[in-house]
C-alpha cells in the first residue's frame, strides 16, 4: 500500500492541489503584483532564499537525527503552499496578494529547489539518494505538477469564474482534506514510527514556524499594514504537497515513512500557529 501513495496517490494530490491553487489567482493578480513590485519579491524570493539557511541552522542548534534533518531541509526549500490563501481569508487579509505570491514563489521554485537540493544533498551530505533525480529531471517534475496545474487553474478561472467563484472555500476545505488524507493514509501504514518522530516534529515545527514568521516580519518592513502580515503567513506555510513529492523520489522504504510522519507533526504545529496568528491579527488589523 505504501508503494501505491508514493508511486500515485502522491503525485495526483499534489497536481490536484495546484489545480486548485490556480483557480485562485488571476491575470488581474499579476497586474497587481506589477503595481506592488516590492512586497511581491519579498514575498516570493525571500522564502526561497533565506528559510533553507533558517531550518540548517535550527536543525544544528536542535541536534535531530540525520534523517529528520534532512527532512526539515527539504520542507524548507518547497515554495509557500497553496493553504495560505485560505489563511489570509481567515484572517481578512489581501487574498490576491497573498495568491499572487504563491504563484510566482511557485514558479521561481523551478530554479531555487534544484539548487538546494544539489547544494544540500551533495555539499552537506544530508541522508538521501539524488544519483537519480538529476536537475533537469527535478525541473521536469516541477513543472509537470506544479507549473502545469497552477496554469490550468487559472485558465479554468479565466473561462469559468462566475462558477468557479462560489465554491471557493469548498475547494480550499477539499485541498486540506486531500493532504490530509495522503498523511494520515501513509501514518496508518506505518504507524509504529509517529511515536519516535513526533516530538523531533514538534519542536523543529515550532521553532521552524516561529523564525519564518519572524522573517515575514521583517521582510515586510515598510510595507502597509495590511501587506505585512500576508508576507508573515507566506513565509510560515510551505507547500507540503510539494515536499512529500521530492521526498517520493529521493527516499527509500523507511526513510519516506519517517519523512510522512515528521511532516504530520509539522502540519499540526504550523496549522494551530498559523491560524492563531490571522486569528489575532484580524482583531487588530483594520
Amino acid at each position: 500500500m505504501l508503494s501505491a501513495i508514493v508511486d500515485y496517490a502522491v503525485p495526483a494530490a499534489l497536481f490536484v492541489l495546484m489545480l486548485i491553487a490556480g483557480t485562485d489567482v488571476s491575470a488581474a493578480d499579476f497586474k497587481l503584483a506589477l503595481r506592488r513590485p516590492r512586497a511581491i519579491l519579498a514575498g516570493a524570493v525571500g522564502q526561497l532564499l533565506l528559510l533553507p539557511p533558517l531550518a540548517l541552522v535550527i536543525v544544528t542548534t536542535t541536534g535531530p537525527t540525520t534523517d529528520i534533518a534532512t527532512a526539515a531541509f527539504v520542507l524548507a526549500v518547497c515554495p509557500g503552499g497553496a493553504i495560505s490563501n485560505s489563511y489570509c481569508y481567515v484572517g481578512g487579509l489581501d487574498v490576491s496578494l497573498s495568491a499572487s505570491i504563491t504563484a510566482v514563489a511557485t514558479v521561481l521554485s523551478i530554479v531555487t529547489m534544484p539548487l538546494w537540493l544539489d547544494f544540500g544533498f551533495g555539499f552537506l551530505g544530508l541522508a538521501g539518494d539524488l544519483s537519480g533525480m538529476s536537475g533537469t529531471r527535478i525541473v521536469l517534475q516541477l513543472l509537470l505538477f506544479m507549473a502545469l496545474p497552477l496554469l490550468l487553474g487559472m485558465a479554468l478561472r479565466a473561462r469559468f469564474k462566475e462558477v468557479l467563484e462560489p465554491y471557493g472555500r469548498t475547494f480550499r476545505l477539499f485541498s486540506i482534506g486531500i493532504l490530509a488524507a495522503i498523511l494520515l493514509a501513509t501514518i496508518w501504514v506505518e504507524r509504529g514510527v509517529l511515536s519516535d518522530v513526533l516530538v523531533q516534529a514538534l519542536v523543529f515545527g515550532v521553532c521552524f514556524v516561529f523564525s519564518a514568521m519572524l522573517l515575514g516580519q521583517a521582510l515586510s518592513i515598510g510595507l502597509g499594514a495590511r501587506d505585512g502580515p500576508v508576507l508573515v503567513v507566506e513565509a510560515s506555510v510551505r507547500n507540503v504537497g510539494v515536499a512529500i513529492l521530492i521526498a517520493s523520489f529521493i527516499f527509500s522504504g523507511p526513510q519516506f515513512v519517517v519523512f510522512v510522519a515528521f511532516m504530520s507533526g509539522y502540519v499540526a504545529v504550523e496549522i494551530v500557529m498559523i491560524l492563531a496568528y490571522v486569528y489575532w491579527i484580524r482583531t487588530r488589523v483594520p
